[in-house]
């Protein structure tokens, strides 16, 4: 039986592996993720203009204005830097900068003084301004106005740079020994995405190749050959582990595509594409290793990777289950649904923790299988539950696997030879109260 059973999961998984199909579709996610995360070089490589210098004339009719709007506009132009190298330079010859800006990108900004409105201004350009740029030239350019009608009214320039000054903001904990709640707002955020987000992808995966593979078999009767020589047991194991260790393979093979796409990033270009993660991450570290998480890192991993195991054996069991019931994707598709809303529900809670803030609520959801796996990590990792809390869920969520176990391999035996498309719901309570 054993034999079976192996020579069934390797059956299974080599007809997903195995095929052109499967190379092809490699090949092109690999050329698609390494273009997306090289995407300026690309543009670069064709001739775009997308890392070319591009300066704005400042012709300042009011004698007063650029100074302000030169600094202004750097300061907003250093948050987009990575994105538009924009250069600022003051020319008080309007025409020699329009033969400067001809068949190029460079732009021309032209200030009046203006009686109603204090300024007004001109963008003369050979060609079309893009959206980012005007964006910045506008905001640079309103700010600027309101810092003119405050000096209007009277207020030096040393009072107007305190008024637009930085708030100089620090937290002081009256409880010395807690974490600060923006460190543990922080951990529980990037956390949660990070856990919860390949976990909600894999489960949808899970749950859509199941239900394909097994209406095949039902819809080409192999499924009627296989149960005569092998029990619906070894069938239904073999075919969840056939499929959950395709969507591990595939999901280890796209972080693989995206260290490469990143390599090459980092070896064609100067630009941080990660968006300043890494420095998160690091923060994260210091932070966890001063409220010794750290220290407990060597039985939590061993838990939270049971949790996740479980986690997709549950979702597995339940999509087999469901799709023993049905005969072709479009029934299948009706029970699927309800599935995905409940990892979609894990998945909303994961980004919306940070607004519970510790709440009775989310750490009772915590405990809810087939979204634990979701919740449980972060808000073990912020502090807002224990190690306690996390073992009922793991408990909770063994439970639920043994109920699938016992009771749902009953319900597949009935339904894998049954071919009726009638009063699909009927079918299944029908199939449940024959199993019990």
């Amino acid at each position: 039986m054993k034999n079976k059973f192996w020579f069934l999961t390797k059956l299974s998984f080599k007809k997903k592996v195995a095929t052109k199909w499967f190379a092809g579709a490699q090949i092109l996610m690999l050329i698609v993720i390494v273009g997306l995360m090289n995407l300026n070089s690309i543009i670069a490589f064709f001739g775009g203009d997308f890392s070319d210098e591009t300066t704005i004339f400042v012709v300042d009719n009011t004698d007063s204005t650029f100074a302000l709007f030169e600094l202004n506009f750097d300061t907003l132009n250093n948050g987009i830097s990575s994105i538009r190298n924009l250069v600022i330079e003051q020319t008080d010859n309007l025409d020699l900068a329009k033969e400067e800006i001809l068949n190029s990108n460079n732009l021309i900004i032209q200030i009046n003084a203006n009686e109603d409105n204090f300024i007004k201004a001109y963008i003369i350009s050979d060609g079309q301004v893009d959206a980012i740029t005007l964006q910045l030239i506008t905001s640079s350019l309103n700010t600027t106005k309101s810092q003119i009608a405050l000096h209007h009214m009277d207020i030096s320039l040393q009072d107007l740079e305190l008024i637009y000054s930085e708030v100089e903001l620090t937290h002081i904990s009256l409880n010395e020994d807690a974490d600060s709640e923006d460190n543990r707002a922080m951990i529980l955020s990037v956390v949660a995405t990070i856990v919860g987000i390949p976990i909600f992808m894999i489960s949808i995966y899970l749950i859509s190749m199941i239900g394909a593979e097994i209406n095949e078999e039902k819809s080409t009767r192999s499924m009627e050959i296989i149960v005569s020589n092998v029990s619906a047991k070894v069938h239904f194991f073999a075919k969840l582990l056939a499929v959950n260790a395709f969507a591990l393979l595939q999901s280890g093979l796209l972080v693989l595509y995206s260290v490469i796409a990143l390599l090459i990033s980092r070896s064609v270009s100067d630009t941080d594409i990660t968006g300043g993660v890494g420095n998160a991450l690091s923060k994260i570290w210091e932070s966890l290793s001063a409220t010794g998480f750290i220290s407990q890192l060597w039985y939590i991993i061993p838990l939270i990777i049971l949790m996740l195991v479980l986690t997709f054996l549950a979702y597995s069991l339940l999509a087999g289950i469901l799709a023993s019931m049905t005969t072709n994707m479009e029934d299948f598709q009706q029970l699927q649904t309800p599935v995905i809303m409940i990892s979609l529900v894990g998945y909303y809670f994961a980004l919306a923790a940070t607004a519970f803030d510790g709440a009775v609520f989310i750490q009772v959801a915590s405990y809810v299988p087939l979204i634990s796996a979701i919740l449980a990590p972060g808000l073990l990792a912020a502090g807002y539950t224990t190690i306690v809390d996390f073992t009922i869920s793991l408990l909770l969520l063994v439970g639920l696997c043994f109920i699938l176990i016992k009771f749902g391999l009953r319900i597949y035996k009935v339904g894998i030879l049954n071919y009726s498309s009638d009063k699909l719901w009927t079918k299944i309570f029908k199939a449940t109260k024959d199993a019990s």
